[in-house]
């Protein structure tokens, strides 16, 4: 037998071989409490016993019959009190039990939902803050970082009154929020300067042509050489350089003057990704026998209608809520494709006071983004600035949007563009940002337009309405973009 080596000593002295063997060399367990901050290892045990008492349940309810009335309620029980623990991700089938583990039980852990929701960077620190007392579920202070939280006291979360660690966050997001805020207002600014510079013109050239009309004589000729615009190229003829001497470019017009794009036929060339995401949209209706018309709308129409792709998909229903569609394509994909590829959902509650009127249902499919929402009417009441938002048609959804580029639908049961605007493809062929509604309207439902309308107006190359360039000028208007909107959304 050889001698061993200084390094094989050493790493030798470092292992306990007596625990090692007392512990079944569990390296699982020890990968497991260090990734969910385990502090205690009776903990990791219990769940442990806890997944395999559930697996050993499933088993003894698939030995009795299907049509079994007991068995039928005993395994809607047990589905819907681990969705509600949020141990399985859907309440579908009995097949997502057998896949439970320790894991399952470790990632609802009070502290490893503290740094999902991103409270926290590491586990380390969220079990720390927890123990400090800094997080608390709805009113109530949470000291005990292993305390299970279920999907609904996910949702009640929150940093606990008079914690110096929230005041710390709410007093950088101000500073964020002073730091951001300063983009958009050059931007407004900008767009400010750029009517002024319209209503500037447009008096030079009226005292230009009063004053040639009064004094004929002051013509330029093609021996004087003419004074060139800064905005205009030298041109090699001295008449068509004295012609642009008495142009002035709006800089508004000058947005609209990138590379053209063109719309010639309303076609749209779907990848593979995009047939397969809509085929799955089309089979989870077939599946449960709905007669929903899902439609693809707002950005990614446009985009693919210039030749530019987007793995960003907004889609709209016509009978039902977006959270309600998410779930049902979840459901679908969870039972008759496990192995699909397909986030879980998440909603963005609808906020009317800051300008966010529309609940939006997210989950991501083969890799592809999905944004699900109804088709939305809304109508105000005299008392309320606030809408009341319902299920509306094709043609109202349309009207409410911010522009009508943007108002294009892609009909996935007849896989054609819609137009119910009348606009959207004209405007699209001839490089317009209009509102399909009046601006003012448009903008005082949501003052974030503006914003969005020079950023359009710039990444596409395209010309701002007139009526777009009237209604930002109106002070009104500024006020609410000030008051109405979060900071969060000045970004969008």
């Amino acid at each position: 037998m050889r001698q061993l080596k200084p390094h094989e000593q050493k790493l030798l002295r470092k292992v306990n071989l007596y625990q090692w063997k007392r512990d079944d060399n569990n390296v699982r367990e020890a990968k497991i409490i260090r990734k969910y901050g385990i502090q205690d290892r009776e903990d990791y045990t219990r769940y442990n016993k806890l997944s395999g008492l559930v697996t050993k349940v499933v088993a003894q309810l698939r030995k009795l019959p299907a049509s079994d009335e007991e068995r039928i309620k005993m395994t809607e029980v047990l589905l819907d009190k681990l969705y509600t623990m949020g141990v399985i991700p859907t309440a579908s089938s009995l097949d997502k039990c057998v896949e439970l583990s320790a894991s399952s039980f470790a990632r609802r852990r009070l502290s490893v939902v503290v740094t999902r929701n991103h409270f926290t960077e590491q586990v380390s620190q969220a079990n720390r803050y927890i123990e400090q007392g800094h997080i608390s579920i709805g009113p109530d202070v949470v000291t005990d970082p292993a305390m299970h939280v279920t999907r609904e006291m996910e949702d009640c979360l929150q940093w606990s009154q008079g914690s110096k660690v929230k005041r710390n966050v709410m007093e950088f997001n101000e500073e964020l929020d002073d730091f951001e805020l300063m983009g958009p207002l050059w931007l407004y600014l900008g767009l400010a300067l750029a009517l002024r510079a319209r209503e500037f013109r447009c008096r030079v050239c009226c005292m230009r042509g009063a004053s040639a009309a009064a004094s004929p004589r002051f013509v330029i000729g093609s021996r004087s050489p003419a004074r060139l615009s800064p905005y205009q190229r030298p041109s090699s003829s001295l008449s068509s350089s004295a012609q642009s001497a008495r142009k002035m470019v709006n800089p508004i017009d000058a947005l609209g003057q990138g590379s053209r794009l063109m719309v010639k036929e309303p076609a749209i060339v779907l990848t593979e990704k995009e047939t397969a995401v809509f085929k799955v949209i089309m089979d989870t209706i077939h599946h449960f026998q709905l007669n929903t018309v899902p439609r693809a709308a707002g950005g990614w129409v446009r985009d693919k209608l210039l030749g530019k792709e987007s793995d960003d998909i907004d889609i709209a229903v016509d009978d039902m809520s977006g959270e309600t569609f998410a779930y049902k394509v979840k459901d679908f994909l969870a039972t008759t494709s496990p192995n699909a590829s397909c986030s879980s959902v998440g909603v963005v509650r609808a906020n009317p006071d800051q300008s966010k009127h529309l609940e939006t249902a997210t989950l991501r499919v083969l890799d592809i983004s999905l944004d699900v929402n109804n088709l939305r009417t809304e109508t105000y009441t005299q008392d309320s600035r606030i809408p009341v938002v319902a299920l509306g048609t094709p043609q109202e959804d349309a009207s409410r949007r911010d522009f009508t580029i943007n108002a294009l639908f892609y009909n996935l049961r007849t896989a054609s563009v819609e137009d119910f605007t009348g606009k959207g493809l004209e405007d699209l062929r001839a490089g317009i940002i209009r509102t399909p509604l009046e601006p003012t309207i448009t903008f005082q439902d949501d003052p974030l337009r503006i914003l969005r309308a020079v950023r359009f107006s710039t990444r596409l190359g395209f010309r701002l309405d007139d009526g777009i360039v009237k209604a930002a000028s109106d002070p009104n208007i500024y006020g609410l973009l000030l008051t109405k909107v979060s900071r969060e959304r000045w970004g969008v």
